[in-house]
């Protein structure tokens, strides 16, 4: 059984060698007598393509995103002949080049009454492969709480916001940060400032609404 070797899933901008290999070959045949073919399709349905290079092993350097007009990412296959015959074609293996663009943009500080029915954070997670899902944290980096996509009645997730409802300072005053993250990667925005100003009465005592 031929057999293509090597990562299934890889970061940008790292090399990963490939290796077409076959039991025993070398111990039957002399290895200038093995030549080794590599292809490479860029989707399931794209035409495959001769790679220009004859080796066991396929180097390739500094893997680039699907998105790249030199993109790393699609389905890799090698073919095995001795003496000009074709002895043995592996299955293709999917390469996926894994990334995460810094440009996570989150929300900015917040202010709103008290009485405001409900208050959004936005979160535009970056281009990535594959596509990154978005989480909501209240406090800070160092000391958070992660909020569930329905929590409380009090926060709602939808895409990548964030929906408080009924805010009031005890329940929505508070740091809030957003995390983008796929399957080897990740990134975090500063966390931002939610401000509830009080428009009815206060408690004397405490100088603050509830």
């Amino acid at each position: 059984m031929i057999t293509v070797d090597g990562s299934y899933a890889v970061t940008k901008g790292s090399d990963v060698v490939l290796s077409c290999s076959i039991p025993r070959l070398n111990d039957l045949f002399i290895h200038t007598d093995i030549t080794y073919r590599w292809y490479k399709r860029t989707d399931v349905d794209g035409l495959k393509v001769e790679m220009p290079l004859n080796d066991q092993e396929l180097l390739l350097k500094s893997v680039q995103q699907p998105s790249s007009d030199d993109s790393s990412d699609g389905y890799y296959s090698c073919e095995i002949t001795v003496f000009s015959n074709i002895i043995a074609r592996s299955p293709e293996r999917h390469l996926t080049v894994v990334y995460l663009a810094e440009t996570l943009k989150g929300p900015k500080r917040t202010e709103f009454s008290k009485g405001d029915k409900y208050v959004v954070l936005g979160c535009t997670p970056p281009e990535s492969n594959p596509p990154a899902i978005v989480e909501w944290y209240k406090g800070n980096v160092n000391s958070h709480e992660r909020i569930s996509k329905v929590q409380n009645l009090k926060y709602i997730i939808l895409g990548g916001s964030l929906v408080i409802l009924n805010p009031t300072i005890s329940t929505a005053q508070d740091n809030y940060f957003c995390k983008a993250k796929n399957m080897m990667l990740e990134r975090y925005v500063e966390s931002t400032t939610v401000l509830v100003h009080c428009t009815g009465e206060c408690d004397d005592d405490k100088k603050k609404c509830s």
